[in-house]
This record gives C-alpha cells, sequence and structure tokens, in this order.
C-alpha cells in the first residue's frame, strides 16, 4: 500500500469522507495549486485533516538533510531573478529565494516552470508564504542545506508586504561568524584574481579537473565561469567568489569590451555593490559565495 493510499484509507476512517468526496477535495486542492500533482494533493488534505504519517510541518531549523515531505511558511526575505540552465542536455530555468521564519533561513531552489512564473508574477521580497510537499538536499558545491521545489510542490503567498520597498538591514563584514547564512552586504570591490576564472569539473564524478576527467575523459566536463576577489565595506574586508550567473552580472557592471578589460576595470575598486551571498568557513576562515549582486551608489558615511 502506498503513503496516498494509506492516507485516503484514514480519511475515511477517521473523518467519514467517502470516496467521492476526497475526490471533489482533491480537484479543489489542484484548482487552488495548479502545479498540485494528485499524490501531493492527498498528502495536503490528509495533513490538513490532522493525519500524518511522519513529520510535516517544519521550522526552518527543523529541517535536515533527511527531512521530506516538507511543509514550511515563512517570509521571502530575497528573491531572485531566474537563469537558464542546461542538465543532460535539456534546458530549463531555476529560480533561488531565501525564505526564513523565526528560527532561521534557508535558501529555497525551485525547478518546477510553474511555480517559476507564479512566482515571478505573484510574490514579491518581503511577503509570507505557505510552501507543501518540498524537500531538501545539500547543495554540493556550498556545502549548504537548501530547500527544493519541484512539480509536486505548492506555494502560496498567505499574506502580502505591506511595504514593497521594504528597506534591508545590511550585515557588516565584522560580524560575519555563522557558517551557510546567507548576509546582505553593500561595499566595493577591492579586488579581483584574474589568473584562472574557469572552474572545470566532471558532471559524473562532480570532481574538479584541470583538463580531462581520469575516468571519464572529456565527455562530461562542466565548464563554470568563476570569479574570485575581495569584497570591502570600509570597514573590515573578506574574499568572496562568484560563480555562472552571478559572475556573469559583475562583468556586466562593467562597460568594457573583452572579459580581460572588464576584470581589470572591475579591480580598481571603483565599483560600489549590494550582495547577498552566503558565509562559508576553511580552515577557521570565512569567505562568501556570492548568490546576487547589483550595483549601488552610496555614501560611505552612512555603511
Amino acid at each position: 500500500m502506498s503513503v496516498e493510499d494509506w492516507l485516503i484509507g484514514e480519511l475515511k476512517e477517521k473523518k467519514g469522507l467517502s470516496d467521492d468526496k476526497i475526490d471533489t477535495m482533491i480537484k479543489e486542492k489542484q484548482n487552488q495549486f495548479p502545479s498540485l500533482n494528485r499524490e501531493a494533493a492527498i498528502r495536503m488534505i490528509a495533513t490538513q485533516n490532522g493525519i500524518t504519517p511522519i513529520k510535516r510541518n517544519f521550522k526552518i531549523n527543523e529541517i535536515t538533510e533527511e527531512s521530506s515531505h516538507i511543509n514550511v511558511s515563512g517570509r521571502v526575505k530575497r528573491k531572485f531573478e531566474p537563469r537558464a540552465i542546461k542538465i543532460k542536455g535539456r534546458e530549463g530555468r531555476v529560480m533561488n529565494l531565501n525564505l526564513e521564519d523565526e528560527t532561521g533561513n534557508i535558501n529555497l531552489v525551485v525547478w518546477d516552470e510553474k511555480v517559476i512564473d507564479y512566482i515571478n508574477s505573484g510574490v514579491s521580497e518581503g511577503d509570507e508564504v505557505s510552501i507543501a510537499n518540498a524537500y531538501s538536499k545539500k547543495n554540493k558545491l556550498t556545502g549548504s542545506l537548501e530547500l527544493h521545489v519541484g512539480s509536486g510542490t505548492a506555494i502560496s503567498v498567505t499574506n502580502k508586504s505591506s511595504n514593497r520597498q521594504e528597506n534591508i538591514k545590511y550585515d557588516k563584514i565584522k560580524d560575519i561568524t555563522e557558517e551557510n547564512k546567507i548576509y546582505h552586504l553593500k561595499g566595493f570591490i577591492a579586488r579581483l584574481f584574474t589568473n584562472d576564472i574557469y572552474l572545470v569539473r566532471c558532471t559524473e564524478c562532480n570532481k574538479k579537473v584541470n583538463v580531462t576527467c581520469d575516468v571519464h575523459g572529456d565527455k562530461f566536463l562542466s565548464k563554470t565561469l568563476l570569479i574570485t576577489g575581495i569584497i570591502d565595506d570600509g570597514v573590515s574586508s573578506m574574499k568572496i567568489s562568484f560563480f555562472d550567473k552571478t559572475a556573469e552580472k559583475l562583468l556586466s557592471l562593467s562597460k568594457s569590451n573583452t572579459i580581460e578589460e572588464k576584470l581589470n576595470d572591475l579591480s580598481f575598486g571603483l565599483y560600489q555593490v549590494e550582495i547577498a551571498a552566503t558565509a562559508r568557513k576553511f580552515n577557521d576562515v570565512f569567505s562568501l559565495t556570492a548568490r546576487d549582486i547589483k550595483p549601488l551608489t552610496y555614501n560611505m558615511d552612512k555603511i
């Protein structure tokens, strides 16, 4: 017996619901959340009726790598633009949000095209949202825990932000003390390291390679733009890495023509930016991985 069959049996026995009534409730739930499949709808209905074979309603700090079928509510702290990706020869999009509640925050990775379209048009920073049937996964590159949204996941806005232009509380580099947390900084690019700006990996082994993979040759090689540098907020500085689309957004700040010219231009420390970045720790030293970057003009006295 599947979990869904068990849940339907529980709804019949404990709630006295008929097959027709359950089918009607499933259709109503799918009309409310168009991206929801039948199995996910059954799980939502059962959860709302107090029938849960495993824990499903989580606070963010309760989510672990082993968690599944996660229901969670929170506030959208940051919303990032969708980016194009190519996986196993297929093109698609992925979108990131940063979700927070009173216990912490977590990066939300959205894969389903319908959900991406819904978020693009209907979800803003500051909105409170409810997410049903997500799953957790550790990011192989950063090591941080993420919440993933696929075709079986539903997301809805439960409370619209009253202030779309809500001011972001910026963090200080000197106060970065928590690994895998997303920090919001403003400062300037103090320096870029321009010797090697590409990361080559074997997607089958998930390992960095120099030229070819010892096992798979050049069959599964992936070349990613990677730029490292220093971010300075006027008081402290820290190493920061820009990957792929975020690296492209960094390069777009400069109006120079070639990548080499852009890198040289950006390395002069004249570009003021707003950055969302994840903190990482290696050998007791913190560094940052940028998730988003925007140009910014500000008064240094107000940092």
